[in-house]
């Protein structure tokens, strides 16, 4: 009998602890800040600045 209880309480121990581990990954993924939704819509504004912009090209 007490084989059996140390095995379930062993096997409960690894169990939890596996799935701390997993939540703790799901959660951390959540917060970083790689998985942000990118706006499809163009921001004209921008190529704008871009196309302004002055190219310094070496002299010879």
């Amino acid at each position: 009998m007490l084989a059996i209880t140390t095995f379930l309480a062993i096997f409960v121990l690894i169990v939890q602890k596996s799935y701390d581990s997993l939540m703790k990954a799901t959660v951390e993924a959540k917060k970083s800040n790689l998985i942000i939704p990118i706006d499809p819509n163009l921001d004209l504004t921008i190529l704008d600045l871009i196309e302004k912009r002055q190219e310094f090209l070496p002299t010879p």
